[in-house]
């Protein structure tokens, strides 16, 4: 019998479609098969924009009293240090809480440290104390996360990867459950009001995991050309309602899922992208007041508009 030849190409285990050479795909691996540099490119770019970010907001912060200045500041170092850490150590670790501390930039933050308006109705004592307690929760929930340890399960149940590639196309269908019910919600009353909240949570829950799955497998380059366009329609559709209730928190929510799930698939920031969304939302903020004050007129909460779905086009023109 003769030994097979060393230098030859591995041929095909028996029973089997594809090449030895070629591994199983995982939608959830980060790691990007092992590229250290552009994995160290990205780490780095992630710990540059957001230094810059804490400066623009040091510098700008229209905050009076020092103590909630270097708070609000604390709360946004707090807020991404667990996503930098992450991107030190990109693997299969689905970032849950990394990206739940991050909401509280947008939820805690950059409200604080822009003034917003509603800040006006408090005393500076209470909002200090407020924000206090937000980073005490902050350390807290940091410490507990670094500092449990835990012993990962070793069956099929655990190490498999609850959304596959294929399982990951069809969840991409899935957005337009909550793009109806965004709609539905939005500008008419079929919903009884003591099913909206339970709708609420099950219709946003199906979208925010649909959005950053398809987000992260478009950064992964995964997306056919159908797909992107199926899922532009529907995050364009989402957020153009969102915003068009002049509660712009909810639209930003969601285009910040989109562009982390995107970020964490390639593992570049669309700078571009970023760009012309902060303009948009810029010019939408500042706006916002006045456009409440019209479509808001005579109704008992913002929840009762004076416009129909087919007057969104003429809202933002």
């Amino acid at each position: 019998m003769t030994q097979p030849d060393p230098s030859s190409p591995p041929t095909e285990p028996l029973g089997t479609s594809e090449p030895a050479s070629v591994a199983k795909r995982h939608v959830f691996d980060f790691s990007g098969g092992g590229d250290r540099a552009k994995n160290l490119r990205f780490s780095n770019t992630m710990l540059v924009a957001a230094a810059l970010a804490v400066l623009y907001y040091g510098f700008t912060a229209k905050i009076d009293d020092p103590f909630i200045l270097y708070s609000g500041l604390l709360i946004l170092i707090l807020s991404v240090v667990p996503a930098l850490l992450w991107t030190r150590n990109l693997g299969r670790q689905f970032p849950t809480f990394e990206a739940y501390l991050f909401t509280f930039s947008n939820g805690y933050a950059i409200p604080l440290l822009t003034g917003h308006r509603q800040l006006a109705f408090y005393t500076e004592e209470i909002i200090g104390r407020a924000a206090l307690g937000v980073i005490l929760f902050q350390v807290a929930a940091i410490a507990t996360f670094y500092g449990t340890g835990g012993q990962p399960g070793r069956s099929p149940f655990w190490r498999e990867e609850i959304f596959s590639d294929k399982v990951g196309r069809y969840l991409g269908y899935a957005m337009v459950l909550n793009s109806v019910y965004v709609v539905v919600s939005t500008y008419f009353s079929a919903i009884p009001s003591d099913l909206i909240g339970p709708l609420r949570a099950v219709f946003f829950g199906i979208g925010i995991l649909c959005t950053f799955v398809q987000s992260l497998r478009w950064g992964q380059g995964s997306l056919q050309y159908t797909e992107k366009a199926y899922f532009i329609a529907n995050l364009a559709l989402q957020m153009l309602v969102l915003t068009g209730t002049l509660f712009l928190v909810n639209g930003v929510s969601l285009l910040i899922l989109a562009l982390a799930g995107y970020v964490c698939g390639a593992r570049r920031i669309p700078v571009l992208v970023c760009i012309v969304a902060m303009l948009i939302l810029g010019v939408l903020h500042n706006g916002k007041f006045v456009m409440r004050a019209k479509y808001w007129e005579g109704a008992n909460s913002p929840t009762q508009r004076n416009d129909q779905f087919s007057d969104l086009p003429a809202f933002y023109l």
